[in-house]
């Protein structure tokens, strides 16, 4: 946002432009080496707060109706208190909790669900790519 931009502009003193090139659009940094610095590492906090991150998790399904609780009521509470997106996702016995949000929401959403489910009955799912298996 501009507010952003002139706060990194005050900051670092580096001039800060947004080209738009096509559907993409490109940051152009202008300024003595030491601002230009600076202003790339206030960029990439910036991108890395605000990232959006997917984390799934598996639950039994005796414990999807305590999540979820009277009327979506735990469901809502967490989603407002961590400001993260919390799908419920159940085909038969399989019941997959998907939590989308920022790094930080995402991890305070897991964190409630773990509070309000008995973690010995959760299952972590992470996606390993094929060449990094055997050095699990």
């Amino acid at each position: 946002s501009g507010e952003n931009i002139r706060a990194i502009y005050d900051e670092s003193g580096a001039k800060i432009d947004i080209i738009e090139k096509d559907e993409a659009k490109l940051v152009r940094i202008i300024g003595y080496e030491e601002s230009v610095q600076a202003a790339k590492e206030s960029i990439q906090e910036i991108i890395d707060r605000n990232a959006k991150v997917s984390f799934d998790m598996k639950v039994e399904s005796q414990d999807v109706g305590r999540l979820i609780g009277k009327a979506g009521e735990n469901i809502k509470a967490m989603c407002e208190k961590s400001g993260a997106r919390i799908n419920i996702i159940t085909e038969g016995e399989n019941n997959l909790i998907r939590i989308m949000g920022s790094k930080e929401s995402v991890a305070a959403a897991r964190e409630g669900i773990q509070e309000s489910i008995d973690t010995r009955n959760v299952a972590f799912l992470i996606t390993v790519e094929s060449q990094n298996v055997g050095r699990i």
